[in-house]
């Protein structure tokens, strides 16, 4: 079962609850779904837990964590609230390794921590509050800071999106471009939203300290009404070893794929065999003002999601993370609570396996692929712990 635990410090309960990741599509081609052969011969099984030992200053609730690698190590790094840091432990023990803190205000000063990226000797961070990218180096000393604003973007028929990357729509860097994703915060649905006007992804190029806004949503949300709801409006993205760009949308069996950051894109088809019948919005009228936040929220837990794709480079994989149906449920519970199941496709995006994951309380926002497998945080009730449950891919 998904787990899905407001952190009372999140600014809003429902971002934090139903966002996540995306990737570009403003002045891309789009071809129709290709749609592959399935050959299941691929299963995920459940391995050993991971855990992540804490002290007193660390929680064990973070925004946004990544895997980072360095010379023969492979580290955990994730943001303590408590203390703005990244804190960074050995993924195979466990044990603390260094923390890496950051002022809140001053001459070095970045705010709150949200998100961040290890690139090149450098940290990036984006800080969506005051709309900026922050270049630090290891140390925490700033180095730049770069404003984002996409306001000067928004004209009558043009609405960029609040930059707020998350686990399953990290900061990236490619080359000299840095990938931020966020979403639009309308309290509805914008009738007239076609996949140009309302992107999802701002592209900042280091070098000439020009930005492109890209990547709007596909054509099914603009057939009816999903509500504004950020269970749907979050685009998640990997990137693979060749550094194409590849897609989850919450409503739309394909994934779509992008050769690099000028390349075309194409959809394949990458639905659930657990999917029984297409998704179809809460209302075929954009211009509906009568859905309740009720509504929304029963429509989300009684439909099938496909929620974040990752890329496991070590298996030469990806795995897209789906949330099933259901009808038992509370609307006053803070644990939201859905079964979990993975598609796994090659690297051509065949489908080669699905696997649906034994009942845990599952973190929906905190998952990622290691040398070790396929970890997705559980709720652990062990203040000391962060823990995982972990996944192994097998050959049926």
């Amino acid at each position: 079962m998904i787990a899905i635990i407001f952190h009372p410090s999140f600014p809003n309960r429902g971002i934090y609850l139903l966002i996540q990741s995306a990737l570009l599509a403003l002045f891309f081609s789009c071809s129709n779904s290709h749609v592959r052969q399935e050959s299941y011969t691929h299963e995920i099984l459940l391995s050993q837990d991971k855990y992540i030992h804490l002290d007193d200053y660390t929680t064990q609730s973070t925004e946004y964590l990544q895997i980072v690698e360095q010379n023969d190590s492979v580290f955990l790094a994730f943001i303590n609230a408590y203390d703005n840091s990244i804190t960074i432990h050995y993924l195979e023990s466990g044990e603390f390794h260094k923390k890496i803190y950051f002022d809140k205000e001053g001459s070095n000063g970045v705010g709150k921590l949200y998100a961040f990226c290890f690139a090149d000797s450098s940290i990036y961070l984006y800080n969506q509050w005051v709309r900026k990218l922050f270049v630090s180096d290891l140390n925490a000393k700033l180095r730049k800071a770069i404003d984002i604003d996409l306001t000067r973007f928004s004209s009558d028929n043009m609405f960029p999106p609040t930059l707020f990357p998350l686990t399953l729509s990290p900061i990236n860097k490619i080359g000299e471009e840095i990938i931020l994703t966020g979403f639009s915060l309308s309290a509805n649905e914008n009738k007239n939203e076609t996949e140009e006007n309302m992107p999802t992804t701002a592209v900042y190029n280091l070098e000439n300290d020009k930005i492109i806004l890209c990547n709007g949503f596909p054509s099914i949300y603009h057939k009816g009404y999903w509500g504004a709801d950020l269970n749907y409006r979050v685009v998640r993205y990997c990137i693979d070893s060749q550094n194409k760009i590849v897609l989850s949308y919450a409503v739309d069996e394909d994934i779509y794929v992008l050769d690099s950051l000028g390349g075309a894109k194409k959809a394949y088809y990458a639905g659930s065999k657990e999917q029984t019948e297409k998704i179809k919005p809460i209302d075929n009228d954009r211009s509906s003002v009568n859905i309740t936040r009720e509504n929304v929220y029963s429509f989300y837990m009684e439909n099938f999601i496909y929620g974040g794709i990752l890329y496991d480079k070590y298996n030469q994989v990806f795995y897209r993370i789906c949330s099933m149906p259901t009808y038992n449920y509370s609307k006053e519970s803070r644990i939201i609570e859905k079964k979990l199941h993975v598609i796994i496709l090659d690297e051509q995006f065949n489908k080669i396996g699905e696997s649906t994951l034994p009942d845990a309380p599952y973190l929906i926002l905190s998952y990622f692929v290691s040398p070790e497998g396929l970890h997705i945080q559980v709720d652990s009730e062990d203040d000391d712990v962060m823990a995982f449950k972990t996944f192994k891919i097998k050959r049926i």
